[in-house]
C-alpha cells in the first residue's frame, strides 16, 4: 500500500484511549443531592495507612462512607493515616477523567480537595499546596499536592470533594492533546477547558520525596 504526501491526525486525550469511562452527570448530580451522613466525625472514621513512600489506587464511589463537611458540604470520602517520617515529603493525590457521554463530548472529575488532620483529629492547615494541575498521560488526572514537614503536626488526610465543585465543575489549563505527523507526536501545548464535577471517581494517593 502507497501513501502520498504527510498523513495528519490530531491525538485525542493521549492517544486518549476510548475506554475511559462515560458517566451520566445529571444522574450523579441526583445522586450527590440525595446524600446522607453517615459517620458523624473525624473520631468515627476509618483511616487506611499509607507506607512512606507508597502509592495506592482508590475509588470513591456510591456505598463509600459520607461526612458532612459544613460550608463545603456533603461528600463520599476515603480517609488515610499518613506515614510519620523524619523528613520533609509530598503527598499527592490524582483524580481520573472520565468521559461525558461519549469521547470529545466533554469531561468530568471527581474534583479532590482535602482535610488534614494532627494527631487529635482536629483540622489543622494544609502548608505548602502546589498548584492544582491537569495533566495529559493515558488519560487526562487532575493533580492536587502538598508538602508535610515533619513539626507540621500531620497525622492524617481526608479526600473528599465539595458542593460547589459537584455543582459547578472547574475551568482548568491542561496540556492539548498533541498533533501526530508521521511518525511522530508533536506537542501543541496548553489548552483552556472546563470540567464537570462528580461525587463518586477513581483516584491514586502517594506520598514521595
Amino acid at each position: 500500500m502507497k501513501f502520498s504526501g504527510i498523513v495528519f491526525a490530531v491525538v485525542t486525550g493521549a492517544l486518549v484511549s476510548a475506554c475511559i469511562p462515560r458517566v451520566n452527570v445529571e444522574d450523579k448530580k441526583a445522586e450527590y443531592a440525595s446524600l446522607r451522613p453517615t459517620v458523624a466525625s473525624y473520631d468515627d472514621m476509618i483511616f487506611e495507612p499509607l507506607r512512606p513512600l507508597e502509592r495506592k489506587d482508590f475509588e470513591i464511589k456510591t456505598g463509600s462512607p459520607v461526612f458532612d463537611f459544613g460550608a463545603e458540604g456533603a461528600s463520599y470520602f476515603q480517609a488515610f493515616e499518613l506515614p510519620e517520617m523524619n523528613e520533609p515529603y509530598h503527598v499527592v493525590i490524582n483524580s481520573y477523567q472520565y468521559a461525558v457521554s461519549c469521547i470529545g463530548c466533554g469531561a468530568a472529575f471527581f474534583l479532590q480537595t482535602v482535610k488534614l488532620l494532627d494527631g487529635s483529629k482536629n483540622v489543622i492547615p494544609v502548608k505548602r499546596p502546589a498548584p492544582v494541575q491537569v495533566l495529559l498521560d493515558n488519560v487526562y488526572r487532575r493533580e492536587i499536592s502538598f508538602t508535610v514537614l515533619p513539626d507540621d503536626g500531620a497525622r492524617y488526610v481526608v479526600v473528599h470533594t465539595s458542593k460547589q465543585f459537584v455543582e459547578g465543575g472547574e475551568s482548568h489549563i491542561r496540556d492539548a492533546p498533541g498533533l501526530f505527523i508521521y511518525p511522530v507526536i508533536i506537542p501543541t501545548g496548553t489548552q483552556q477547558a472546563s470540567a464537570k464535577g462528580l461525587p463518586t471517581g477513581r483516584l491514586r494517593i502517594q506520598t514521595r520525596r
